[in-house]
């Protein structure tokens, strides 16, 4: 069983530099964006790390765990206890899956082979 990533590492951050706000990546330092000063160059710059962060995220190895056991979003879900929509933001890395979670879906793996030797 593949297991999913638990944590992504930041590629980009909001800074200050010389009195306005600056989105950098983090890896090499390059400038991906300047957004003016104050509160409303603060919160301009923190939404753009969270798109470009979503954009520079890997596909997501829960996503091709679930379609590898052909689940929808909505049975993995179910079987976990949580909802469809929390399984989206899970692949799409809008949440962070829980460090607990490679552990939940081996449990759910052993149920389905349960399930597909008792049909």
């Amino acid at each position: 069983m593949t297991e999913p990533e638990h944590a992504t590492q930041a590629h980009y951050r909001a800074e200050r530099h010389a009195g306005a706000w600056r989105v950098v990546n983090s890896a090499d330092g390059t400038v991906a964006g300047e957004y003016g000063a104050g509160a409303a160059g603060a919160q301009a710059a923190a939404d753009a790390v969270a798109v470009l962060e979503r954009k520079a995220a890997p596909t997501s190895e829960l996503r091709a765990w679930r379609k590898a056991h052909r689940l929808s979003q909505g049975k993995l879900g179910e079987l976990l206890g949580v909802t469809w929509v929390t399984v989206q933001r899970w692949e799409t890395g809008v949440y962070k899956p829980p460090p607990f979670l490679h552990r939940a879906l081996r449990d759910v793996e052993r149920e389905l082979e349960q399930h597909a030797l008792a049909s």
